[in-house]
Protein backbone atom coordinates (compact mmCIF):
# COMPACT_ATOMS: atom_id res chain seq x y z
CA UNK A 1 0.00 0.00 0.00
CA UNK A 2 1.70 3.30 -0.78
CA UNK A 3 -0.97 5.52 1.27
CA UNK A 4 -1.85 4.94 4.63
CA UNK A 5 -4.78 6.72 6.35
CA UNK A 6 -4.68 6.36 10.05
CA UNK A 7 -8.46 7.15 11.95
CA UNK A 8 -10.18 7.94 14.88
CA UNK A 9 -13.95 8.40 15.44
CA UNK A 10 -16.60 9.19 17.93
CA UNK A 11 -19.92 8.92 15.98
CA UNK A 12 -18.56 8.40 12.56
CA UNK A 13 -17.64 11.63 10.93
CA UNK A 14 -13.83 11.52 10.48
CA UNK A 15 -14.40 7.53 9.83
CA UNK A 16 -16.85 9.21 7.36
CA UNK A 17 -14.27 11.27 5.68
CA UNK A 18 -11.36 9.00 6.04
CA UNK A 19 -13.30 6.00 3.88
CA UNK A 20 -13.84 8.70 1.39
CA UNK A 21 -10.15 9.42 0.93
CA UNK A 22 -9.40 5.97 1.46
CA UNK A 23 -11.88 5.37 -2.03
CA UNK A 24 -10.67 7.69 -3.84
CA UNK A 25 -6.74 8.02 -3.28
CA UNK A 26 -4.95 4.84 -5.41
CA UNK A 27 -3.35 2.42 -3.09
CA UNK A 28 -4.84 3.41 0.13
CA UNK A 29 -5.64 1.12 3.21
CA UNK A 30 -7.65 2.32 6.07
CA UNK A 31 -6.02 1.80 9.73
CA UNK A 32 -8.09 2.54 13.68
CA UNK A 33 -5.87 4.28 15.73
CA UNK A 34 -7.54 2.91 18.62
CA UNK A 35 -5.99 -0.64 18.00
CA UNK A 36 -2.64 1.05 19.14
CA UNK A 37 -4.01 2.24 22.12
CA UNK A 38 -2.22 -0.37 24.19
CA UNK A 39 0.55 -0.67 21.84
CA UNK A 40 4.30 1.10 22.54
CA UNK A 41 5.42 0.33 18.95
CA UNK A 42 4.06 1.68 16.36
CA UNK A 43 5.58 2.08 12.85
CA UNK A 44 4.17 2.96 9.23
CA UNK A 45 5.17 1.07 6.35
CA UNK A 46 3.98 3.35 3.48
CA UNK A 47 5.72 6.15 2.40
CA UNK A 48 2.07 8.66 2.66
CA UNK A 49 0.67 8.69 5.76
CA UNK A 50 -2.46 10.44 6.84
CA UNK A 51 -3.80 11.35 10.09
CA UNK A 52 -7.79 11.85 10.19
CA UNK A 53 -9.72 12.69 13.25
CA UNK A 54 -12.08 15.10 15.13
CA UNK A 55 -11.01 18.63 16.77
CA UNK A 56 -10.95 18.78 20.57
CA UNK A 57 -11.13 21.41 22.67
CA UNK A 58 -9.08 23.29 20.13
CA UNK A 59 -6.61 20.70 19.81
CA UNK A 60 -5.96 16.96 19.06
CA UNK A 61 -7.84 14.01 21.28
CA UNK A 62 -5.36 12.58 23.31
CA UNK A 63 -5.50 9.32 21.95
CA UNK A 64 -4.59 10.90 18.81
CA UNK A 65 -1.71 13.10 20.13
CA UNK A 66 -0.09 9.69 21.98
CA UNK A 67 -0.35 7.82 18.47
CA UNK A 68 1.35 10.61 16.77
CA UNK A 69 4.22 10.80 19.97
CA UNK A 70 4.27 6.40 19.29
CA UNK A 71 4.23 5.82 15.87
CA UNK A 72 7.75 5.19 13.91
CA UNK A 73 7.48 7.45 10.59
CA UNK A 74 10.92 7.05 9.28
CA UNK A 75 9.77 5.38 6.26
CA UNK A 76 7.32 8.13 5.29
CA UNK A 77 7.93 10.97 2.45
CA UNK A 78 4.55 12.69 2.89
CA UNK A 79 2.50 13.42 5.64
CA UNK A 80 -1.02 15.39 6.16
CA UNK A 81 -3.72 15.85 8.59
CA UNK A 82 -7.46 16.10 7.91
CA UNK A 83 -9.10 17.06 10.97
CA UNK A 84 -13.38 17.31 10.99
CA UNK A 85 -14.86 20.07 13.24
CA UNK A 86 -18.00 22.01 13.24
CA UNK A 87 -16.13 24.84 13.94
CA UNK A 88 -12.86 24.15 12.32
CA UNK A 89 -10.72 26.87 14.53
CA UNK A 90 -8.04 25.67 16.44
CA UNK A 91 -4.44 24.49 16.43
CA UNK A 92 -4.94 20.84 15.53
CA UNK A 93 -2.61 21.05 12.74
CA UNK A 94 -0.05 23.06 15.06
CA UNK A 95 0.18 20.48 17.66
CA UNK A 96 0.66 17.76 14.92
CA UNK A 97 3.76 19.78 13.40
CA UNK A 98 4.79 19.98 17.27
CA UNK A 99 4.96 16.23 18.10
CA UNK A 100 6.43 15.22 14.04
CA UNK A 101 9.33 18.01 14.78
CA UNK A 102 10.65 15.24 17.31
CA UNK A 103 10.77 13.06 14.88
CA UNK A 104 12.46 15.06 11.93
CA UNK A 105 9.36 15.24 10.27
CA UNK A 106 6.32 18.01 9.71
CA UNK A 107 2.87 17.68 7.67
CA UNK A 108 2.99 18.35 3.96
CA UNK A 109 -0.86 19.06 3.52
CA UNK A 110 -3.44 19.95 6.49
CA UNK A 111 -6.65 20.53 5.84
CA UNK A 112 -10.42 21.27 8.22
CA UNK A 113 -13.28 19.80 7.20
CA UNK A 114 -16.67 20.67 8.73
CA UNK A 115 -19.29 18.76 10.23
CA UNK A 116 -21.94 18.40 12.26
CA UNK A 117 -20.85 18.32 16.20
CA UNK A 118 -21.77 15.82 18.45
CA UNK A 119 -20.54 17.46 21.28
CA UNK A 120 -24.21 17.03 23.13
CA UNK A 121 -22.81 18.20 26.44
CA UNK A 122 -22.80 22.10 25.15
CA UNK A 123 -25.45 22.23 22.62
CA UNK A 124 -27.97 20.49 20.19
CA UNK A 125 -26.17 18.92 16.73
CA UNK A 126 -27.72 20.06 13.70
CA UNK A 127 -29.66 17.99 11.68
CA UNK A 128 -32.53 18.33 8.71
CA UNK A 129 -31.05 20.80 6.23
CA UNK A 130 -28.59 22.22 8.24
CA UNK A 131 -27.03 18.94 8.37
CA UNK A 132 -27.43 17.74 4.63
CA UNK A 133 -25.79 21.44 4.05
CA UNK A 134 -22.31 20.79 5.68
CA UNK A 135 -22.40 16.81 4.57
CA UNK A 136 -22.22 18.81 0.51
CA UNK A 137 -19.53 21.19 1.33
CA UNK A 138 -17.77 18.06 3.21
CA UNK A 139 -17.96 16.61 -0.20
CA UNK A 140 -16.33 19.33 -2.43
CA UNK A 141 -13.74 19.27 0.22
CA UNK A 142 -13.07 15.78 -0.18
CA UNK A 143 -12.08 16.08 -3.24
CA UNK A 144 -9.61 19.06 -3.22
CA UNK A 145 -7.48 16.88 -0.14
CA UNK A 146 -7.94 13.77 -2.80
CA UNK A 147 -6.13 15.66 -5.81
CA UNK A 148 -3.43 17.53 -3.37
CA UNK A 149 -2.70 13.92 -1.70
CA UNK A 150 -2.97 12.34 -4.95
CA UNK A 151 -0.42 15.20 -6.27
CA UNK A 152 1.73 14.96 -3.23
CA UNK A 153 1.48 18.58 -2.79
CA UNK A 154 2.28 21.09 0.03
CA UNK A 155 -1.12 22.88 1.25
CA UNK A 156 -3.00 23.68 4.26
CA UNK A 157 -6.08 25.79 5.65
CA UNK A 158 -5.09 28.34 7.73
CA UNK A 159 -5.73 28.14 11.68
CA UNK A 160 -7.95 30.93 13.30
CA UNK A 161 -5.46 33.32 15.07
CA UNK A 162 -8.10 34.12 17.76
CA UNK A 163 -8.40 31.01 18.72
CA UNK A 164 -4.98 29.87 18.50
CA UNK A 165 -3.82 31.99 21.11
CA UNK A 166 -2.01 31.56 24.96
CA UNK A 167 -4.89 33.15 26.29
CA UNK A 168 -7.92 30.99 25.11
CA UNK A 169 -7.12 28.14 23.11
CA UNK A 170 -4.10 26.96 24.74
CA UNK A 171 -5.07 27.10 28.53
CA UNK A 172 -8.61 25.83 27.88
CA UNK A 173 -6.98 22.40 25.79
CA UNK A 174 -4.75 22.20 28.78
CA UNK A 175 -7.31 22.21 31.38
CA UNK A 176 -9.23 19.53 29.34
CA UNK A 177 -6.40 17.03 28.71
CA UNK A 178 -5.54 17.06 32.29
CA UNK A 179 -9.50 15.66 33.24
CA UNK A 180 -10.63 14.44 29.82
CA UNK A 181 -10.05 10.92 31.84
CA UNK A 182 -12.18 11.14 34.69
CA UNK A 183 -14.82 13.16 32.81
CA UNK A 184 -16.71 9.89 32.45
CA UNK A 185 -17.65 10.53 36.09
CA UNK A 186 -20.35 12.57 34.81
CA UNK A 187 -22.34 10.07 32.76
CA UNK A 188 -25.46 8.60 34.38
CA UNK A 189 -27.40 5.81 33.49
CA UNK A 190 -31.37 5.97 33.34
CA UNK A 191 -34.01 3.31 33.68
CA UNK A 192 -34.49 3.33 30.03
CA UNK A 193 -31.03 1.35 29.66
CA UNK A 194 -31.39 -2.61 29.02
CA UNK A 195 -28.18 -4.00 29.13
CA UNK A 196 -27.74 -3.91 25.65
CA UNK A 197 -23.81 -3.55 25.70
CA UNK A 198 -23.90 -1.47 22.54
CA UNK A 199 -21.66 1.36 24.55
CA UNK A 200 -19.48 -1.32 25.45
CA UNK A 201 -18.67 -2.30 22.33
CA UNK A 202 -17.97 1.73 20.64
CA UNK A 203 -16.16 3.04 22.85
CA UNK A 204 -12.55 3.19 20.98
CA UNK A 205 -10.96 2.67 24.76
CA UNK A 206 -12.69 -0.24 26.17
CA UNK A 207 -13.51 2.36 28.76
CA UNK A 208 -16.99 0.98 29.92
CA UNK A 209 -17.40 -2.11 31.54
CA UNK A 210 -21.06 -4.37 32.00
CA UNK A 211 -21.04 -5.65 35.48
CA UNK A 212 -23.95 -7.59 37.27
CA UNK A 213 -25.99 -5.52 34.49
CA UNK A 214 -24.57 -2.34 35.39
CA UNK A 215 -22.30 0.25 33.24
CA UNK A 216 -19.19 0.50 34.70
CA UNK A 217 -16.86 3.73 33.72
CA UNK A 218 -13.27 2.92 34.07
CA UNK A 219 -11.45 6.47 34.09
CA UNK A 220 -9.72 6.56 30.86
CA UNK A 221 -12.33 8.55 28.64
CA UNK A 222 -11.89 10.22 25.42
CA UNK A 223 -14.70 12.09 25.46
CA UNK A 224 -15.63 10.91 22.11
CA UNK A 225 -19.24 10.48 23.40
CA UNK A 226 -19.94 7.69 21.40
CA UNK A 227 -21.48 5.77 24.25
CA UNK A 228 -24.04 8.50 24.99
CA UNK A 229 -24.92 9.57 21.29
CA UNK A 230 -25.30 5.73 19.92
CA UNK A 231 -27.59 4.37 23.31
CA UNK A 232 -30.21 3.06 21.43
CA UNK A 233 -32.16 4.01 24.09
CA UNK A 234 -31.00 7.22 24.76
CA UNK A 235 -30.37 6.03 28.17
CA UNK A 236 -27.26 7.76 29.00
CA UNK A 237 -26.74 11.25 29.95
CA UNK A 238 -23.77 13.87 31.11
CA UNK A 239 -25.48 14.95 34.58
CA UNK A 240 -28.23 17.10 33.57
CA UNK A 241 -26.48 18.80 30.62
CA UNK A 242 -27.73 16.66 27.90
CA UNK A 243 -30.96 16.45 29.20
CA UNK A 244 -34.05 16.86 26.05
CA UNK A 245 -30.78 17.23 23.23
CA UNK A 246 -30.86 15.39 20.51
CA UNK A 247 -27.69 12.68 19.53
CA UNK A 248 -26.14 12.20 16.35
CA UNK A 249 -23.95 9.96 14.81
CA UNK A 250 -22.87 10.00 11.14
CA UNK A 251 -25.97 8.57 9.09
CA UNK A 252 -23.67 7.01 6.14
CA UNK A 253 -21.30 5.30 9.20
CA UNK A 254 -22.87 2.17 11.00
CA UNK A 255 -22.59 1.52 14.17
CA UNK A 256 -20.76 -1.65 13.57
CA UNK A 257 -18.70 0.46 11.86
CA UNK A 258 -17.74 2.84 14.73
CA UNK A 259 -17.41 -0.73 16.92
CA UNK A 260 -14.47 -1.93 14.94
CA UNK A 261 -12.10 0.70 15.20
CA UNK A 262 -10.71 -0.91 18.44
CA UNK A 263 -11.15 -4.74 16.97
CA UNK A 264 -7.72 -5.96 15.69
CA UNK A 265 -8.73 -5.56 12.13
CA UNK A 266 -11.80 -4.29 10.25
CA UNK A 267 -13.87 -6.54 7.33
CA UNK A 268 -12.07 -6.25 4.05
CA UNK A 269 -8.62 -4.44 5.91
CA UNK A 270 -5.09 -5.06 5.13
CA UNK A 271 -3.27 -5.54 8.72
CA UNK A 272 -0.16 -3.11 8.72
Amino acid sequence: METTIYYFTGTGNSLKIAKDLAKRIENSELVPMARFVDQDHIVAKAQSVGFVHPLYYYGLPRLVSKFIEKIDLGGANYLFSVITSMYPNGMGLKQTDELLAGKGKMLDAGFYVKMPSNYIIGFNPPAGKAQQKLFERAENKVQRIVDTVSAREKRRDRESVLYNTVTRAVPAYKAWVGKVHASDTQFVVGEKCNACGTCEQVCPVGNIKMENGSLCWQHRCEQCLACINLCPKQAIEYGDKTLGRGRYRQPEVGIREIMGQNEQVLPGQVKV
